[in-house]
C-alpha cells in the first residue's frame, strides 16, 4: 500500500551518521518493564490475557494502538457536546461512558505490546506510535476530569493537564539516558488512570455534585483528588530525576575507569551523558511550550472562554510532538534538541496576546497557532512512518505475510 509522503523528512534530523541511525533501528529490542501490582495480579490474569484470545494473529499491534486512541476521541467528542466550556453540568451517563472509554484505552494500550510479542513483530515504530499516542492521550484523558471539576476556562483547568505532563516528560528523559522505560509498583498509566476511571464511575452513580462535596469541611473532593494525583506525579518525576542522576554517576565512574582505553559503543552514544544539569536541559522546550499556553490562558481570557477546546488541543498536539521526539531520539540514538520549531506558534500566540493583539485578533492568532501546530505534527507523523518503514521494510498497519499465520 502506498504511503502518504511528508512535505519534509524529519525523522533523521540531527543524526550525524544516517546509516548508524538506521542500524540502531534495526537492532531495536524492547526494553523497560511495568512492575504494577494491579496489572500483575488483577488486570493481566482477568482482563488482558482473556481478551488476547479474541485477537487474531493477523491484526497488527499498531491497529490495536489506534483503536485505543479512537476510544479516547469518542469520550472527548461526547464530553464536548455536553460540556463545551468546561463548566456545564454533565449527565450521569456521560461519566459512565467516559469511564468505559478510558478503561478501553488503557486495556488496548496494554494489549498492543502483548500482540507485538505474540506475533514477534516488536518494532521501533510500534514503540514510537504507542508512546506518541500516550503523549497526546495525557490531555485527552484529562478532559473528562476537567469537565467534572467544573472550573470553567480558568488556569486551574489547564493546570490539571500537568498531572500527566510532568511525569511523562521526565519518564521519557529517563528512558533516553538509562535505556528503557521502567514503571514502578504504583504508576500513572495503571493505578493513576484507574483512579480517574473510578472517579468517573462515581460521578455516574452520584451525579456531578459528588465532586463538589467537601471532605472534612476542608476542600471539595475534586480539589483533594487532583492534589493527591499531583503529589503522586511530582513524586514519580523526582524518582525519574534521581534515576537519571544515578545513571550519570555510573557513567562518570565508567569513563574514569576506562580513560586510557578506546571509547566503547555505549560511551560514543549521544545517550551517554556525564553532566547531570546538562541532562535536564532537553526539558526546556516543554516548559517554553506549556508556559506560552498558560500565559495565553491568563492574558487572553475572552478568546480562551470562547475556544477552550481549540486551546487545549493545540497544547496537546504540541506536547505530543515534543514527547514523541524524545522517544525517537532514544530509538535512533541522536542528540536531544534544546529548542523545537513546535515552540514557535505558541510563543507567537502568547506574544500577540501579551501585546494586546497587536498582530491579529485573538481568535485568528489561536487558529493560526492550531493550524501550524497540526501541520508540524502531521508532517512529523508522516515522516516517521515513511522513514522507519523504509528503513525496516515494514508496514504501519499490516503484518508481513509470514507473520499472519
Amino acid at each position: 500500500m502506498q504511503r502518504i509522503k511528508p512535505l519534509v523528512s524529519v525523522a533523521f534530523q540531527r543524526c550525524s551518521d544516517l546509516q548508524q541511525a538506521k542500524t540502531n533501528l534495526r537492532n531495536y529490542a524492547p526494553t523497560g518493564g511495568d512492575l504494577s501490582l494491579v496489572r500483575e495480579y488483577v488486570l493481566n490474569p482477568f482482563v488482558y490475557e482473556p481478551l488476547m484470545k479474541f485477537v487474531p494473529l493477523s491484526v497488527a499491534p499498531n491497529v490495536i494502538t489506534v483503536a485505543g486512541y479512537i476510544c479516547l476521541w469518542i469520550s472527548v467528542i461526547i464530553t464536548y457536546i455536553h460540556c463545551p466550556t468546561f463548566s456545564e453540568t454533565i449527565p450521569n451517563w456521560v461519566f459512565v461512558v467516559n469511564a468505559i472509554c478510558l478503561f478501553a484505552y488503557q486495556t488496548l494500550d496494554n494489549m498492543d505490546g502483548k500482540q507485538a510479542r505474540r506475533t514477534k513483530t516488536s518494532s521501533p515504530l510500534g514503540e514510537l506510535m504507542d508512546h506518541g499516542v500516550d503523549a497526546v492521550a495525557t490531555t485527552l484523558c484529562a478532559i473528562s476530569w476537567i469537565c467534572a471539576c467544573k472550573q470553567g476556562t480558568t488556569l486551574v483547568s489547564y493546570l490539571i493537564c500537568l498531572i500527566g505532563y510532568i511525569p511523562f516528560i521526565f519518564a521519557t528523559l529517563e528512558e533516553y539516558y538509562i535505556g528503557g522505560l521502567y514503571l514502578g509498583k504504583f504508576n500513572g498509566p495503571i493505578e493513576g488512570l484507574l483512579g480517574f476511571i473510578i472517579m468517573q464511575l462515581l460521578g455516574g452513580i452520584f451525579g456531578h455534585q459528588f465532586y463538589q462535596t467537601k471532605v472534612f469541611g476542608l476542600a471539595p473532593l475534586w480539589a483533594l483528588f487532583s492534589g493527591l494525583t499531583a503529589f503522586g506525579s511530582i513524586f514519580a518525576s523526582i524518582e525519574n530525576i534521581m534515576n537519571i542522576r544515578a545513571k550519570i554517576n555510573e557513567n562518570k565512574k565508567s569513563k574514569v575507569e576506562n580513560k586510557d582505553s578506546a571509547l566503547d559503543e555505549q560511551q560514543r552514544s549521544p545517550c551517554f551523558e556525564t553532566n547531570f544539569h546538562k541532562s535536564l536541559l532537553p526539558a526546556i522546550p516543554f516548559f517554553i511550550l506549556l508556559g506560552s499556553f498558560f500565559t495565553f490562558v491568563m492574558v487572553d481570557r475572552e478568546t480562551v472562554q470562547r475556544y477552550p477546546y481549540l486551546t487545549l488541543f493545540s497544547m496537546a498536539i504540541g506536547f505530543g510532538y515534543l514527547a514523541s521526539n524524545l522517544t525517537l531520539a532514544f530509538l535512533v540514538k541522536k542528540p536531544l534538541a534544546l529548542f523545537s520549531m513546535m515552540c514557535i506558534p505558541s510563543v507567537l500566540l502568547m506574544l500577540n496576546a501579551w501585546t494586546g493583539h497587536s498582530l491579529v485578533s485573538g481568535f485568528y492568532a489561536l487558529l493560526l497557532c492550531a493550524v501550524a501546530t497540526f501541520l508540524i505534527y502531521g508532517n512529523y507523523v508522516l515522516s516517521v512512518c515513511d522513514d522507519i518503514c523504509n528503513a525496516l521494510d515494514i508496514n504501519v498497519f499490516f503484518l508481513p505475510t509470514n507473520k499472519r499465520d
